[in-house]
């Protein structure tokens, strides 16, 4: 029936009267092949424009329009965290970064300060940043083992206001300041160490504020050097230890039953970061290619104490047999990460 169906409402629509942008009467027998035709000349104009419009985006982008810039870039770093005199995580880490930078000369009321020093002249820009990266590091613990080959995943977020002072048109130098998200993953569910401990997921969440310094010196017509400091502030930091992955574990004294921990939260209060950069940057007619080598380092101090449960609260656990709870919590840490970023600037 519904072949049926289909059948003649085709024989209806191609018997039926055509939109008058087609000259030929509707029972025209070469009508079918016109439309046809048709169609596939808007198709193959709209790939023939496809260069044009890559241009276009390109330009749009590039030094042709000198108030957008756009990188991307490929980045390999060394990570070690490391919780003093309890264990340390250390591993290569593979990535991808993203940029996009929008620029507007400020207008004169903004120059008066600067209007005796060099050109006088300043420019306001927005500046959003993202990365991505994953890598396997090793797990080593006097107290708990060893473990080799753990995923581990991190992303971070930014969002930037630059005022840029242009002493020269080779040289300038750019306070600024914003906010910046970091998350990492530390994924070791499923695994045992050494010792026979079993793994958990650990998620690590950083919100803060970065104050920063950059100079810009153009020491060629090609050549450019680009020198960064910043110190970040923690807003906030969230860290998530998912104990639930090992099982059941920790013993009712009175049952003898055993249970399993619910997802424990801490919150981390105090905590600085540090990083700082050398880049090399040469230009071409379409785009800019640079190097550059980076530091960075974050020292978090302990977070608060968080009583362990399970059953999704409704069990509080204590030591023994006292009022005192047994609680959770990330101790004071360090984290050290140093590599080489390799890109290109539209």
């Amino acid at each position: 029936m519904r072949i049926k169906i289909i059948l003649i409402t085709s024989i209806l629509l191609l018997n039926s009267a055509v939109h008058p942008a087609f000259s030929a009467e509707p029972r025209d027998s070469n009508l079918l092949w016109r439309i046809f035709a048709d169609a596939g000349e808007k198709i193959k104009a709209a790939f023939q424009s496809l260069p044009e419009l890559k241009d276009s985006f390109i330009r749009s982008l590039g030094r042709d329009n000198p108030k957008t810039k756009f990188e991307i870039a490929q980045e390999t770093y060394y990570m070690k965290y490391e919780e003093p005199d309890i264990m340390e995580n250390v591993g290569m880490m593979y990535g991808l970064n993203m940029a996009f930078s929008y620029r507007v000369e400020n207008p004169v009321f903004f120059k008066s300060v600067w209007e005796n020093i060099g050109q006088g002249k300043t420019n306001t820009k927005f500046l959003l940043e993202a990365r991505w990266a994953r890598g396997k590091v090793d797990y080593d613990s006097n107290s708990t083992g060893s473990d080799d080959g753990i995923t581990d995943m991190a992303t971070e977020l930014r969002g930037i206001v630059c005022y840029e002072i242009m002493f020269s048109e080779r040289t300038s130098l750019t306070p600024y300041g914003g906010i910046g998200f970091r998350y990492l993953s530390d994924d070791s569910r499923g695994r045992y160490t050494t010792t026979g401990n079993w793994g958990y997921l650990r998620e690590s969440k950083y919100f803060y504020i970065p104050f920063g310094m950059e100079l810009n010196h153009g020491f060629s017509e090609r050549w450019t050097l680009k020198l960064k400091g910043e110190y970040d502030l923690l807003l906030e930091g969230k860290q998530k230890s998912h104990l639930e992955d090992g099982g059941p574990w920790l013993q009712d004294s009175t049952s003898g039953q055993y249970y399993t921990v619910d997802t424990v939260e801490n919150a981390q209060e105090v905590g600085v970061g540090i990083r700082g950069s050398l880049r090399l940057q040469r230009q071409s007619e379409r785009f800019d290619f640079f190097l550059e080598p980076y530091a960075r380092y974050w020292h978090i101090k302990e977070s608060d104490h968080v009583q362990l449960t399970s059953e999704g609260g409704s069990i509080l656990w204590y030591v023994g047999s006292t009022d005192t709870p047994l609680t959770g919590y990330e101790p004071d840490n360090n984290t050290l990460e140093y590599g080489l970023v390799l890109g290109l600037n539209f």
